[in-house]
């Protein structure tokens, strides 16, 4: 007899542990997708993004040709308050702040793409901050200094990062 609850209780056992295995599988979340809708907005907005979801540090973030993001009030550098994703992809135009208000600040936890056509600028009155994580590729335009405003690009990977690609226009005022 005991050895009959025994088998039993080996064999329920294997079963949930199986079930709890299966589960955990099931539990696994990978990064969306999140592309900005064809004409853009503030990128603190749900308007701005294509389903209505605003981008969080684990999706990746496309800003589509013809389209125009800005990174504005939330996302300050002091306090340090960041627009984040896990890359970005630039095909239409980001633009750091607007007008005034104070400096602005996205994180990307990799790699920051600007594809030919894409531009990366700022609002031409104060300095704003960009911190890329990953590789950072422009066959675009990044314009960091513009006017009174700039754009610092920090490289904050924890392994060795790329600055590639063939751009269009490209300048840097801190990196």
């Amino acid at each position: 007899m005991k050895s009959l609850y025994k088998q039993f209780f080996k064999s329920s056992m294997r079963i949930l542990v199986s079930l709890f295995i299966s589960f955990l599988g099931l539990q696994h979340v990978s990064a969306a997708t999140i592309s900005s809708t064809s004409t853009g907005g503030n990128w603190a907005d749900a308007s701005t993004w294509v389903g209505g979801v605003l981008p969080t540090s684990s999706d990746d973030v496309i800003i589509v040709a013809g389209a125009t993001v800005v990174v504005r009030s939330p996302y300050t550098l002091s306090p340090l308050n960041p627009a984040t994703c896990n890359s970005l992809t630039v095909d239409g135009t980001l633009i750091m702040g607007i007008g005034s208000g104070g400096s602005r600040y996205l994180q990307v936890s990799n790699a920051l793409i600007i594809n030919p056509g894409g531009v990366v600028t700022n609002d031409e009155v104060t300095l704003h901050r960009i911190g890329v994580g990953g590789d950072f590729i422009n066959d675009g335009t990044f314009n960091s200094l513009i006017g009174a405003g700039s754009i610092q690009l920090v490289l904050n990977g924890t392994g060795a990062q790329i600055i590639g690609g063939t751009p269009t226009s490209q300048s840097f005022e801190t990196l």
